[in-house]
């Protein structure tokens, strides 16, 4: 049996806390005299008020060695701990002595973990996710600890701030720093270090173009999948490529920019001329096979690949077609559509098609 263990600054919804895997253990947080504890009682809606009316903002207390120790008792004879950034909180160290206390006391009696997860929040829950899909494929201990850990080092958090009173009441911005930024509507942009600290990334005005900012961050940090660029540099090197997606230009420009700029037709953010985002523009119906449909009407044959259900219509109607990389679902209803999952097998099956 296996037990994740999480600190309340992870974000648990209602399945995983039915789950009977997960439990929480919370952190305390006081505005103005006021302790209130981070578990199933707490009233976001009034923290906020107190938060918003409090003239030096809130602090926050990490759970005890003793109240991780008492997380680590049950029937779990694997126990993963994930824990707030360790550069952010004491979280981290407070669960790393409850082991070492309760490996005193019981020692031998279960293999426990503490992951450091460089990260808050949602980042926190994903780890747990991750813990539990390692676990529930079989994984030994310590295959689970090593392949979260090599998890961890591949996340990266972003975040934006909407007011900066916070950083004013605690003294982390000067007043008049605070004044010019709420006057010009500076939002930051911000991120975390590869040791789990925060940093700032950038800034625009508006919460929009700050979120757009953002975005254009967390784009230019995805790298394409190992082996992708060299196998369209193959393909290209033999045929006209054209990749269709029902993702935005402005999104996948970082992208495509690595895999060496392909032809793209994809759909279009209408942006103002102050940076926000007021739309989106649809290039066709259903553009897949729209675009293909069109292709074939000049003149061209087509052969077409895509994973998802929306790309079988291209799939069909091509002269051939194939799924790379695709769900077993969707493999099992279409038995007829080759499938592959290796690049150079789609690249010999699009060679032998050209034939």
């Amino acid at each position: 049996m296996y037990k994740i263990v999480i600190d309340s600054c992870g974000e648990l919804p209602e399945d995983l806390k039915k789950d009977g895997h997960y439990q929480n253990v919370s952190l305390e947080l006081e505005v103005d005299g006021c302790y209130i504890r981070d578990d199933e009682t707490f009233d976001q809606k009034d923290f906020l008020r107190r938060v918003k009316e409090s003239v030096t903002g809130p602090k926050s207390a990490c759970p005890s060695p003793d109240e991780y120790m008492k997380s680590y008792e049950g029937d779990a004879d694997h126990v993963y701990v994930v824990t707030l950034s360790g550069k952010l909180s004491g979280s981290y160290n407070s669960a790393e002595l409850g082991k070492n206390l309760f490996e005193e006391e019981h020692p031998g009696e279960k293999k426990i973990y503490v992951f450091n997860s460089r990260s808050a929040s949602v980042g926190e829950t994903l780890i747990g996710m991750k813990v539990q899909e390692c676990e529930e494929a079989g994984m030994s201990f310590e295959e689970v600890v090593a392949a979260t850990e090599k998890y961890i080092s591949s996340m990266n958090t972003f975040f934006v701030l909407e007011t900066l009173e916070t950083l004013r009441k605690n003294g982390r911005l000067t007043n008049l720093k605070a004044f010019i930024a709420n006057t010009l509507n500076i939002k930051p942009v911000m991120g975390s270090t590869e040791e789990g600290s925060i940093c700032q990334l950038g800034q625009a005005r508006g919460m929009n173009k700050a979120l757009d900012k953002m975005i254009q961050d967390v784009i230019a940090k995805i790298d394409p999948l190992p082996g992708a660029k060299e196998f369209l540099d193959e393909l290209r090197s033999f045929s006209q490529v054209i990749l269709i997606s029902d993702t935005f230009t402005q999104f996948a420009a970082p992208l495509m920019e690595k895999l060496g700029r392909p032809t793209l037709f994809c759909n279009t953010l209408e942006v103002a001329d102050n940076g926000e985002i007021t739309g989106f523009k649809m290039r066709v119906e259903q553009s897949k096979l729209t675009t293909v449909k069109a292709l074939q009407s000049i003149g061209f044959d087509t052969i077409a690949s895509g994973d998802s259900y929306n790309d079988l219509g291209m799939i069909q109607a091509s002269k051939a077609g194939f799924l790379f990389r695709s769900t077993d679902k969707i493999k099992a209803d279409y038995p007829e559509i080759p499938a592959y999952e290796e690049y150079d097998e789609l690249l010999a099956a699009i060679r032998n098609a050209m034939k």
